[in-house]
């Protein structure tokens, strides 16, 4: 037979009880938390997977916050091109224009003012900067300026020349989205010329 002491039983229940009151403290930290797993010791495998799982949705939102700079950075360069298409067209009216007989000297030095207005325009769109003060017409190097007067009429191109580089973000896993207009090849002049 055997024998069981008023003090081994004691202690027993006291044991008991404690450890009950530990699975129901946790328990309620579950509940207060909204969470099944507080600790990696609470269960390793899942706790791993779900460390898996959050790192997977930060890259995810990391990929659609570049893609929607992306987007606006090409919106960005759609309006300065619209810009800038607008200006030539007007530039364009008013040389046409200029060949008319009827215009007097003063008349024609008035448009030769209104042409050089839309040509420096111009010039200060070739040179607009982003958000993030980065030229958009400079390819790769967006801290570069790309366009400058060398002369009177006479524009250089100080970007990088090669069009294969580009500023991209990381769209996903497989994709980049190039975020700058393609820069230049070569230098041209006002005039065209190379």
């Amino acid at each position: 037979m055997i024998r069981f002491s008023t003090v081994n039983l004691f202690n027993q229940g006291v044991f008991n009880m404690q450890s009950r009151l530990a699975a129901l403290a946790q328990t309620q930290d579950r509940i207060a938390n909204g969470r099944r797993i507080l600790t990696p010791a609470d269960d390793p495998v899942n706790s791993a997977r779900s460390l898996e799982v959050e790192q997977s949705q930060s890259v995810a939102k990391q990929f659609i916050r570049n893609g929607q700079s992306a987007n606006d950075a090409l919106g960005h360069v759609d309006i300065v091109l619209g810009s800038a298409t607008n200006l030539l067209q007007n530039a364009r009216t008013i040389v046409v224009n200029a060949g008319n007989g009827a215009y007097t000297e003063k008349d024609l030095r008035s448009l030769a003012i209104e042409v050089r207005s839309q040509y420096d325009e111009l010039l200060g769109l070739s040179n607009t900067t982003d958000s993030n003060a980065q030229f958009l017409f400079s390819g790769f190097q967006g801290r570069t300026k790309p366009f400058s007067e060398t002369s009177p009429g006479v524009v250089a191109y100080s970007g990088i020349k090669v069009s294969a580089k580009s500023r991209s973000a990381r769209r996903d896993k497989c994709r980049s989205v190039k975020t700058a207009a393609p820069s230049f090849r070569k230098s041209r002049t006002a005039t065209g010329r190379s």
